[in-house]
């Protein structure tokens, strides 16, 4: 911090550590390594020592980014006492790996760690059995000490020998993110996709256990990684929506405009899938329906902002407001992650509106204000002499026709 402002940064000595058991230390940050889209750091708190090893992503903010704990003063080693003091870690990391040596001061003695996606594995320590002889000691670990989920490393024996060690523990590799589907957000067809079109990727392995909302970067932009999280068109992280496992959503980066296909990457904890080719069109739309599955009832406002169903319908010659995605490149051209504030860019190809087969009257199509860039709002009057009832509503951009099996409630 200086001068009173906090410079953008990943993480800062201003912040709070996951460990701190009360009133806040000014945080002491000790080194780090880069690892992929991570961070990885050793930090305690001033006044205590009490501190660990934590990860962070790469977006600078002038609060810091969100902090996850690899190990630290709480954390239970599996064959080994607790370690409260920070300066008893050492580590190395690599593809979402870490490594590190633990050092009990009160023995003497030390043992090497594995962390991965949460779970530790002991390697090797004091009193274990390695190439014939008992090891007294391992040191620890420099760069290149572990590759994916090998660790080399090196120890001193009991009778004073020297030797170095090659371990790959039993259930401790990596898994490999997964891509089996990418669909629009709001029709939940695949196919082909746009620039600027929300899209929703199905797989394993492509992120946290527990899903993992969206958050603003340093720019005011939607965050382009997210709980160690990237998802990558040809290379280009794409800004997310959410992160999970089995499911994430992301918005396709404008750089693919023009192109053919894109190849399309999902990277967890710095491994990365398989790619993906799908290919790209200039326009891909979908109406977000009420229930998220792309069909029934869509999420349709009513003249009075109030949302449209069965239930409250609107009048034949009333506006109504849906909302889309995968209306393509916009004028003036899509930012990644952008928020509509003062400018709202609109489709470069034309949009219209069908309900029950019967054009509508566009009043606006563009940008939604407030939301980030690739969610579309469209303003309509809808016809007279419309029958009552749930009748078919769909939409085209540039001759590109959105899904059907999605309805506006008329009265």
């Amino acid at each position: 911090m200086c001068g009173g402002a906090a410079s953008p940064s990943a993480v800062n000595s201003a912040q709070n550590l996951p460990v701190n058991l009360g009133a806040h230390f000014q945080t002491q940050l000790d080194y780090g390594r880069m690892d992929g889209a991570r961070l990885v750091f050793r930090a305690a708190e001033a006044g205590t020592g009490i501190g660990g090893i934590f990860s962070t992503g790469l977006d600078m903010s002038p609060v810091g980014e969100a902090l996850t704990t690899i190990v630290d003063a709480r954390t239970p080693l599996p064959g080994f006492p607790p370690v409260p003091f920070v300066g008893n870690f050492a580590f190395a990391v690599d593809a979402g790996n870490t490594v590190f040596q633990a050092h009990d001061a009160a023995s003497g003695n030390s043992a090497l760690f594995l962390a991965t996606r949460g779970v530790l594995t002991k390697i090797a320590g004091t009193g274990d059995t390695a190439g014939g002889s008992t090891i007294a000691a391992v040191d620890a670990p420099g760069a290149g000490a572990v590759q994916g989920a090998a660790v080399a490393f090196t120890g001193t024996g009991s009778d004073g020998s020297r030797a170095i060690y090659l371990a790959s523990p039993a259930g401790a590799a990596v898994a490999v993110p997964s891509i089996t589907v990418v669909a629009n957000a709001a029709s939940n067809r695949a196919g082909a996709v746009s620039p600027g079109e929300i899209v929703v990727l199905h797989g394993a392995g492509m992120g946290p256990a527990a899903l993992v909302g969206t958050s603003l970067d340093a720019n005011g932009r939607l965050s382009n990684q997210q709980a160690g999280t990237r998802i990558l068109f040809d290379g280009v992280a794409a800004p997310l929506v959410y992160v999970w496992a089995s499911q994430s959503a992301a918005i396709v980066p404008y750089a693919v405009d023009g192109r053919g296909q894109t190849s399309i990457t999902v990277e967890y904890q710095g491994t990365p899938s398989s790619p993906m080719v799908v290919p790209v069109t200039a326009a891909a739309p979908g109406i977000f329906s009420a229930d998220s599955s792309g069909q029934g009832p869509g999420a349709i406002l009513n003249q009075d902002s109030s949302l449209n169903s069965p239930s409250n319908p609107a009048a034949a010659g009333s506006i109504v407001v849906l909302y889309a995605t995968g209306e393509g490149q916009t004028t003036p051209g899509g930012v990644d992650g952008q928020m509509a504030g003062q400018t709202f860019p609109a489709p470069r190809l034309p949009v219209a509106v069908a309900v029950d087969g019967q054009n509508a009257e566009v009043l606006y199509a563009g940008a939604a204000p407030g939301e980030v860039a690739g969610l579309m709002q469209i303003n309509i009057r809808l016809p007279l002499g419309l029958t009552a009832g749930n009748r078919p509503i769909a939409f085209s951009v540039g001759g590109t026709a959105s899904q059907t099996g999605l309805t506006v409630a008329v009265k």
